[in-house]
């Protein structure tokens, strides 16, 4: 399996580029089994023609009670537990080398985006479930 650098960023901490191996199998063992792509549009981080980011995060973390990691202002959400930016070919749908400058924009977006707050409200919208979060 080919190995591909992505950016990783951990709940309070900096965003980081590692070189992994591009697999679901690779993705799960860092973020857990039930992981989720978010797509990243071009306008909040621009990766090219037919490329786009994706945010690899652990699905249920909100309910895990998870640590808040970065917000997306562009979608009112805020991610949980560790984020793997990950960048894909459009044509193809496999994942693909980042280059240093997407993956630099990339690492802009995530620390200028860090969540900091000492307490947070989250109300998840399809269960009706307000979780208060404090770290």
């Amino acid at each position: 399996m080919a190995e591909i650098k992505v950016v990783i960023k951990e709940p309070k901490l900096t965003a980081t580029t590692k070189v992994i191996e591009a697999s679901e199998e690779t993705l799960q063992s860092i973020i857990g089994d039930e992981t989720e792509a978010i797509y990243v549009a071009p306008y909040v981080i621009d990766a090219g023609k037919d490329r786009h980011i994706i945010f690899v995060v652990d699905c249920v973390g909100k309910i895990k009670q998870l640590k808040p990691n970065i917000s997306i202002p562009h979608y009112g959400e805020i991610l949980m537990g560790t984020i793997i930016a990950v960048l894909v070919d459009e044509k193809t749908g496999t994942y693909i080398d980042m280059p240093a400058s997407i993956a630099e924009a990339t690492i802009e977006y995530m620390n200028n985006n860090s969540v900091k707050k000492e307490k947070h409200r989250y109300e998840d919208e399809d269960s009706s479930v307000t979780i208060y979060h404090r770290w």
